[in-house]
């Protein structure tokens, strides 16, 4: 799934009945409506909890940035395995005059 992150909310925080320590983030996103989301003008607007290690990844994002959800499936539920940048990298330089004359 293909979205633009708005936003990252840090999260690092004890579970008061447990007392078990959680970290991760929260993903802010936009992205276009699914065909099964019919009747959208626009576009839909999503949170995303991220557990460690793709908590630190999120992290690294920008606002406004562009990014791949990648999900995998036991045929019952979906599972979030990675989330990469779209940002395009610069282009290639071109080559130096020695280069050239090789």
């Amino acid at each position: 799934m293909r979205a633009k992150v708005v936003g990252v909310q840090p999260m690092d925080f004890i579970v008061e009945k447990t007392g078990e320590r959680v970290l991760g983030a929260r993903v802010y996103i936009t992205r276009e409506p699914t065909p099964r989301e019919g009747g959208v003008f626009g576009l839909v607007s999503d949170r995303i909890w991220l557990k460690p290690p793709l908590s630190d990844k999120a992290m690294t994002f920008h606002p406004d940035e562009d990014c791949e959800f990648l999900f995998d499936s036991d045929g019952k539920h979906s599972f979030l395995v990675d989330v990469r940048s779209l940002a395009t990298a610069s282009p290639p330089s071109p080559p130096s005059a020695s280069a050239k004359a090789a």
